[in-house]
Formats: structure tokens, C-alpha cells, sequence
């Protein structure tokens, strides 16, 4: 069952160069310029931790879900995160926090994760991008 997490809180079609940025230590995130009408700074990072997997598609390769327009969403327990989990557990890993992210932007890129955890950031606090 796919539960919504977070909704971006301006049209995706209206931010400035969009960016996935690649963190330190399994974690990634989708960086938003953004400026409001009165010039103001509204960037937000989309930060991901955890990270196992990432996929990216644009246009028609994007897996239809009107749900994670803007939207994060947890898509529940796919097939994709089953086998993550099948894979680390064989390793003696723990995956029992994963999740399987999506959230699509107009066109794309569409984003998959098997992460752990997601939280919301300031760009300047994840560093010069």
C-alpha cells in the first residue's frame, strides 16, 4: 500500500536546477534551488540515508503513479525491496528499516530508493554543491 510521506512545497516545474548530489557514507540527495517571488531563498535538500538503491527514469520509462507527483511516497513492500532485503540478509545484514521511496517530477526524473530514512535540509548545511 503506497502511504505518502512528504509533499514538496512548491511545483517542481517552477525549481531552478534540480540536482541529485551523491553524499558520504550511502546517502544521497535531490537539491532545489528555488526562489520565491519576492526573492526570498526557498532551496531545499531532499536527503536520503541509508541508501541500498537508486533508480532513476525520465519520460516514458517512468513507472505511472499519479500519487508521487511532487510527492514522496512509500511504496510499501515491492518486489525490488523484497530481493534487497533477500540479498543483505544473506550477508548477515539487518534490513528490517528499509523502505522503497518514489517521487517524480513533470517529465522526470523519477527517483526509486531502498533507503532507510529521509529528512528535509537547508542546501547550505549539506555544503557547497
Amino acid at each position: 500500500m503506497t502511504r505518502v510521506l512528504w509533499k514538496l512545497p512548491f511545483p517542481s516545474s517552477g525549481a531552478v536546477d534540480a540536482r541529485f548530489v551523491e553524499l558520504i557514507g550511502h546517502g544521497c540527495a535531490v537539491v532545489f534551488a528555488n526562489t520565491l517571488q519576492d526573492s526570498r531563498d526557498n532551496s531545499l535538500a531532499l536527503v536520503f540515508t541509508g541508501v541500498q538503491g537508486v533508480k532513476v527514469t525520465y519520460l516514458h520509462a517512468i513507472t505511472p503513479r499519479k500519487e508521487a507527483y511532487d510527492t514522496l511516497v512509500d511504496l510499501g513492500q515491492t518486489e525490488w525491496l523484497t530481493e534487497i532485503k533477500r540479498r543483505m540478509t544473506s550477508h548477515g545484514d539487518d534490513p528490517s528499516e528499509l523502505l522503497h521511496l518514489m517521487i517524480i517530477f513533470d517529465d522526470g526524473p523519477c527517483y526509486e530508493l531502498i533507503c532507510s530514512a529521509f529528512r528535509i535540509e537547508q542546501p547550505a548545511r549539506l555544503g557547497a554543491f
